[in-house]
């Protein structure tokens, strides 16, 4: 447990709790639920300790856990879905209309109920899982490892990529300019238009809504880690990962660039910041037209790197990097845009 936004943590040591496999999270009113491989958990004190609140449940393994307003849901695996309405005290199978019981994921969004089941398919229910009907109709989504919605858009992190709805599940469309082709992606967290993916590569971000993909691994130690849970809080993402632990990163460290086109670029071009001048912010705008390695670093007039804003690999397309010369003195400062064989300088002006 930390309270410091993960900079320290703290064990618990409740016996309870301290030596489960534990595969999800859920809270309600203060109240936070654990699903583990011997059932569910709940804690009234922000998990200082912990009682089972299994009764149905004992001994099944809880793969995930969602809330709605007047109902707690349970997928196990190999077990099906279960439903409580009195916050886990007691259960009730809900699997009228299923094809399979191994449970991946479960979310509720616009008065629905969808669930990820084995066997690549999305069932959806309106009526709090007293019924199931299947929502991908034929079309293979391979494995479903997680649903996460947003505004009006469900996504799918699956064995062969992300995939999208805009009409509550009745149909999905591949959503994956920018990735890895095939890429199998575990998990997502979103924040608003911010969307990170956990892959098997490492953590992939869009700020269009799943339109386009921009690889963000700067700090792991392997750009091959597998990522199996994401958060965003108090303006970090957390990542945890396949035996590599947990890392975060401030939220800003990956949001300052923006994927604003995927339509492909002719050239490559590095255009004029706006304001400019500025103070103590400017955006920075450039095409890619094919994938490379680029980067993008500001110079003072001694010719000295004062900042590196951008240094990482970027599918085709134009971004805008917002450009923060806050701790900076007044004066003028060049950036330089270097991708293959491409390089362009442009001065720009800060004045405080």
């Amino acid at each position: 447990m930390s309270s410091n936004s993960g900079n320290s943590w703290k064990l618990i040591n409740d016996s309870k709790i301290s030596n489960l496999n534990i595969n999800d999270f859920t809270n309600s009113n203060n109240i936070i639920f654990a699903g583990s491989h011997k059932g569910i958990l709940k804690s009234n004190n922000l998990g200082e300790n912990w009682s089972l609140i299994n009764n149905e449940l004992i001994n099944l393994e809880i793969s995930c856990l969602t809330k709605s307003e007047s109902y707690l849901f349970a997928g196990v695996y190999n077990g099906g879905i279960y439903r409580s309405s009195n916050d886990g005290q007691n259960w009730i199978p809900i699997n009228n209309g299923l094809s399979n019981l191994y449970i991946n994921s479960i979310v509720t969004f616009n008065n629905y109920v969808f669930a990820a089941v084995g066997g690549g398919n999305i069932f959806r229910s309106s009526n709090n899982g007293e019924s199931w009907e299947l929502m991908n109709h034929g079309q293979n989504l391979f494995s479903v490892y997680s649903l996460k919605t947003t505004q009006n858009l469900i996504f799918a992190a699956t064995y062969n990529g992300i995939y999208k709805s805009t009409n509550n599940g009745e149909n999905w469309y591949s959503s994956n300019y920018g990735l890895q082709e095939n890429l199998m992606v575990r998990c997502f967290a979103i924040s608003n238009n911010i969307i990170v993916a956990g892959t098997i590569n490492g953590i992939y971000l869009s700020t269009n809504f799943g339109e386009s993909w921009i690889k963000k691994n700067e700090g792991f130690w392997n750009d091959n880690i597998l990522i199996k849970s994401l958060l965003i809080n108090h303006n970090y993402i957390f990542a945890g990962t396949y035996n590599n632990s947990v890392w975060k990163r401030p939220l800003s460290d990956i949001v300052n660039i923006q994927s604003i086109s995927s339509e492909i670029p002719e050239n490559y071009s590095l255009y004029q910041n706006y304001p400019n001048p500025f103070n103590p912010e400017t955006k920075i705008k450039f095409n890619i037209p094919q994938n490379n390695f680029v980067n993008l670093s500001v110079y003072d007039l001694l010719g000295k790197k004062v900042k590196i804003l951008v240094n990482e690999n970027l599918s085709p397309g134009t971004y805008e990097f917002s450009f923060d010369g806050l701790n900076l003195p007044s004066g003028v400062y060049f950036y330089k845009l270097n991708a293959g064989n491409f390089s362009q300088t442009k001065k720009m002006t800060l004045i405080k």
